[in-house]
């Protein structure tokens, strides 16, 4: 090697550890730096039976939903008459997950990927629909109970085949005050020719989009098909477990004397005429029933945890307490959608007023449990309020009103001796403003009471 070409070497040296130097630097700022995910902590809480397994942030919250899982399990056990299988080994799981980005309000996977897992997951974020989670967990029920029947009869595990109208027919079955709101939704649909046939509804495997009057007519299929003799819901489930769809056709072999479509349609409607002539309101109204609604307005719930606190004290609020709370916590609007049910449980059966107001606490109570915008839940819970305290007067004024025709009546027979044609001697006048203040109040047009 010659001079020059030792010479050249070491700069040929510095000029390559450059140019290394410089791509190295430029491949470290083109890779992406990995950032930190940090994932909150998820506790998982399995059901007394053992069929939930709650996956969520807060053992507390969990439990909301293990109660109620447990309840609308119970609920389909009375509806079917039977006992409705154990799933210990694969409990439905029911995944709490937060975020808008978390996917949609409500997910339901039935057997995944040939799993045995049932999972619905739930993204509180998104304000899930109250009856749409209640038919997503339906549908997870149904499936196990049809793959316990098919283990039953020997038959090889077979694919999800809940239809969609069965799952949601149940699912508005389970109280009897969502079946007398779907009585009346489906026997009103006007014009009558426009509503779906039993034979298209049996046809549903999804529910089609639109106005949910569609659930209530699910609803009211399933209610029918429970009625009649030669078809059960079990009996559903085992068709179901065959293989087999549950169609026109076969519904229509168990209805009737001739088998037809058009004979099983024909007593669809005979049925939905006797529906809409039962008497669905009954019972006096008084403030007896009055002070039980107003017990039943208040929330109870658990409240958020403190630094070190294991066990997690209730809350208790009332309406306008719960109008005023800054954040609506999870527990909080899941409560507030249980209360919606437990309202109608009270209101169900009594005077047509009564069951009015009580509607008027559930839209405020679903605005709650759906995190609306605030002015929207005071505006529904001042209405509720009014209507409350002026049913509340009205009822007083009867009362007062009644007490004194029957003091009344006691004092003329004991003046005139037990006489029958006795009556009382009452101003004309307060009877009149009774009457009209009851008709003012109660016969609205359906336009005055919209949002």
């Amino acid at each position: 090697m010659n001079a020059s070409a030792i010479k050249f070497y070491p700069a040929c040296l510095a000029l390559l550890f450059f140019i290394s130097a410089w791509g190295g630097a430029g491949a470290e700022e083109a890779a992406p730096v990995p950032s930190a995910v940090v994932s909150p902590a998820r506790v998982t809480t399995r059901s007394a039976s053992g069929r939930f397994l709650v996956v969520g942030s807060d053992s507390a919250a969990n439990s909301q939903y293990t109660r109620w899982a447990e309840d609308i399990a119970g609920l389909l056990s009375r509806l079917f008459e039977a006992a409705l299988p154990s799933f210990t080994r694969t409990p439905i799981e029911i995944i709490c997950v937060y975020g808008k980005s978390a996917g949609p309000a409500l997910t339901v996977d039935c057997r995944p990927g040939g799993t045995t897992r049932r999972i619905l997951t739930v993204n509180e974020s998104r304000n899930p629909d109250y009856e749409r989670m209640q038919e997503s967990l339906c549908a997870l029920l149904l499936d196990g109970w049809v793959e316990d029947r098919r283990q039953i009869t020997g038959r090889a595990p077979g694919e999800c085949v809940v239809p969609g109208w069965f799952s949601m027919g149940v699912s508005q079955n389970l109280a009897a005050e969502t079946r007398n709101r779907n009585r009346k939704v489906v026997t009103g649909w006007l014009p009558a020719s426009e509503r779906p046939s039993v034979a298209s509804v049996l046809e549903w495997q999804s529910l089609p989009e639109g106005w949910p009057r569609n659930w209530a007519l699910c609803g009211m299929v399933v209610h029918w098909l429970g009625s009649l003799k030669d078809v059960s819901y079990l009996a559903v489930l085992d068709r179901l477990a065959e293989g087999r769809p549950v169609q026109g056709e076969w519904v229509a072999a168990r209805t009737g004397r001739t088998g037809s479509l058009a004979a099983m349609e024909q007593e669809w409607r005979d049925w939905l005429i006797r529906q809409s002539r039962a008497i669905q309101e009954f019972g006096a109204l008084s403030t007896v029933l009055m002070e039980q609604l107003k017990a039943e307005l208040v929330l109870v719930f658990p409240a958020e945890p403190e630094a070190g606190q294991r066990n997690r004290p209730l809350r208790r609020l009332n309406p306008a307490q719960v109008v005023g709370e800054k954040e609506r916590s999870t527990a909080l609007r899941l409560a507030a959608a249980e209360k919606i049910q437990k309202i109608r449980a009270v209101t169900i059966g009594k005077a047509p007023e009564l069951v009015e107001v009580g509607e008027a606490y559930c839209l405020f109570f679903e605005s709650v449990s759906r995190d609306a915008w605030n002015p929207l839940v005071r505006r529904r819970l001042a209405r509720a309020e009014e209507a409350f305290y002026k049913l509340a007067k009205v009822t007083r004024a009867r009362e007062a009103l009644l007490d004194e025709i029957e003091r009344e009546q006691v004092e003329d027979l004991s003046y005139e001796g037990g006489s029958d044609s006795a009556e009382p001697n009452l101003e004309k006048s307060r009877i009149d403003v009774y009457l009209d203040d009851v008709e003012k109040r109660f016969t609205k047009p359906a336009a005055n009471k919209a949002d």
